[in-house]
């Protein structure tokens, strides 16, 4: 009884390549480290739906937890080899992250026998019948599953911390972020602050799309401090900046033109 599949990462790239109506795309920033996994490993659609793209926006992070019972013997991440894992929708932004997360820990796909794709909510309701061990969830901050939450919830669930001290954190670390997410954020469930991991969020086009790359740059010069005062908490700490991409992404050389231009005070092209 697996969940429907989701209009994750690779349909947004199709429909980019394909110039199918749709223009822009917000990608996670492990897509690029997913999709040169892949290339590397002999996919050559892979290579060729990623070449072109390029990002024309940093945008905010996303916070990623795993999730497990509160009688589970799991308390880190690094623990979940041999568990049972719910990804997320499969295709989804939310299974990719997880997925290689997964892949760069332990140096191998997860199994097919540990793996579902189910929502995070339906996912929790089979925590709790033990069919299944950790639940991935990958959403901006405040991720809205966890404070729902009741305040009993921290009987039934916990999650796992990351520890950046053990093997293969220096590969975690080239691509995700780390993240101390404060106890006050989800005092239903968390007695301390977290120590997890967070994705970096791009906006991402086509790099035939040079006229859209540079009406996005103009009007990201002139609109920047109502994104970062007014958008959503995730937006809240943006700076007019290029700042370094993951592995496996390029900036828009338009809107890195552009942007640099607004930054040292140049009047953007009309």
């Amino acid at each position: 009884d697996q969940a429907p599949l989701a209009a994750g990462p690779p349909d947004a790239l199709v429909r980019l390549r394909d110039g199918s109506g749709q223009q822009l795309a917000v990608l996670p920033a492990d897509v690029g480290e997913a999709y040169q996994g892949a290339a590397a490993r002999g996919s050559i659609e892979a290579s060729r739906l990623m070449a072109p793209i390029r990002v024309i926006a940093p945008l905010g992070e996303e916070e990623i937890f795993f999730i497990v019972r509160s009688d589970s013997p799991l308390n880190f991440v690094h623990e979940i080899e041999s568990a049972r894992i719910n990804l997320g929708l499969k295709y989804s932004s939310s299974a990719l992250t997880a997925a290689t997360i997964y892949r760069l820990l332990f140096r191998a796909a997860i199994p097919d026998h540990q793996a579902t794709f189910h929502s995070p909510q339906s996912a929790l309701v089979k925590l709790t019948e033990q069919t299944v061990d950790v639940v991935a969830v990958v959403a901006p901050h405040p991720a809205r599953l966890l404070t729902d939450m009741k305040p009993e919830a921290r009987r039934f669930v916990k999650i796992l911390k990351f520890d950046p001290s053990r093997p293969g954190s220096d590969a975690i670390m080239n691509v995700y972020s780390r993240k101390l997410v404060p106890a006050a954020s989800y005092p239903n469930l968390l007695t301390e602050d977290l120590p997890t991991l967070a994705v970096k969020i791009y906006l991402v086009s086509h790099g035939r799309n040079d006229a859209l790359q540079l009406c996005v740059a103009n009007s990201w010069c002139q609109n920047w401090t109502q994104l970062r005062d007014q958008g959503t908490p995730s937006l809240r700490g943006l700076e007019l900046a290029l700042p370094q991409l993951v592995s496996g992404w390029h900036y828009s050389r338009p809107f890195e033109r552009e942007l640099n231009a607004c930054i040292e005070g140049k009047r953007p092209s009309a």
